[in-house]
């Protein structure tokens, strides 16, 4: 899933569902990390240029109607800071 904390237009904070199962995060070997197919793509250096792009909604559920403005109000982007999290089985943990 993505999810945004803070964003734009003020939204509350909103969870946004895949719509099927498949390629929910790959890691091409031209670009950082992407989310869906594109629906959001970091692009290496991304602090310092503006390649990175959303697409949002393409396999994420848009729950708000705010489109590919949801994350930054615009489709290109710089970041500041990224931060990944995988959700964990407590079983896949080798204790």
């Amino acid at each position: 899933f993505l999810f945004t904390l803070s964003n734009p237009h003020g939204l509350p904070p909103t969870k946004y569902s895949i719509k099927s199962a498949g390629e929910n995060a790959i890691v091409p070997n031209a670009m950082g990390p992407t989310f869906g197919q594109y629906d959001i793509c970091v692009y290496p250096n991304s602090n310092l240029n503006s390649q990175s792009f959303i697409k949002f909604p393409s396999h994420y559920k848009d729950s708000t109607g705010k489109g590919y403005l949801t994350f930054t109000g615009s489709t290109n982007f710089t970041t500041a800071d990224i931060e990944i999290y995988r959700l964990a089985n407590m079983w896949d943990q080798q204790f």
